[in-house]
């Protein structure tokens, strides 16, 4: 798994967060991404030209929860059986009422959670009490895109 120190702030909106911007304007909609891992297959032809199939795989992700009732529609999300649309969105800024003003990127996976595990870390101070969880997440669908101001999506359907 890839750690993300100090090199991209990533941030997990439950959502599309390219298609329902007034959904994004609460900063506790977004869980900060700790870590994630995933790999893409492109099968090829016995001449090495690539077909339009990928196969399906996983997205593995570590986030940070502040507070734990933050989890609970990512755990009701468990009980869907549609795919339903997740944003790793890359170097978010909030403004001063805590609303999405910009973001560098957006991978959007439409996709199946598949399983989840958690850590409670405590401090001494009780403010810095934290769930981590780990996430498994199946993907159907990627769609990569530029910045909130920059749309030039490059999609991949799995099989």
């Amino acid at each position: 798994m890839m750690e993300l120190k100090n090199k991209i702030k990533i941030s997990l909106f439950l959502g599309d967060v390219e298609r329902s911007m007034e959904h994004t304007k609460n900063k506790e909609k977004f869980f900060a991404v700790k870590k994630f891992d995933y790999n893409l297959l492109k099968n090829r032809n016995e001449l090495g030209v690539p077909n339009e199939i990928t196969e399906r795989t996983t997205i593995d992700f570590e986030i940070r929860a502040p507070r734990i009732d933050q989890l609970r529609e990512l755990y009701g999300m468990m009980k869907e059986e549609e795919t339903l649309p997740f944003s790793f969105v890359f170097n978010p800024t909030f403004g001063a009422n805590d609303e999405l003003e910009e973001h560098n990127g957006a991978m959007v996976i439409e996709g199946g959670l598949c399983s989840m595990s958690e850590l409670y870390v405590s401090h001494q101070r009780h403010d810095d009490e934290r769930m981590i969880v780990s996430a498994s997440l199946m993907i159907y669908t990627v769609r990569y895109s530029g910045g909130a101001n920059n749309v030039s999506p490059l999609s991949l359907t799995l099989i």
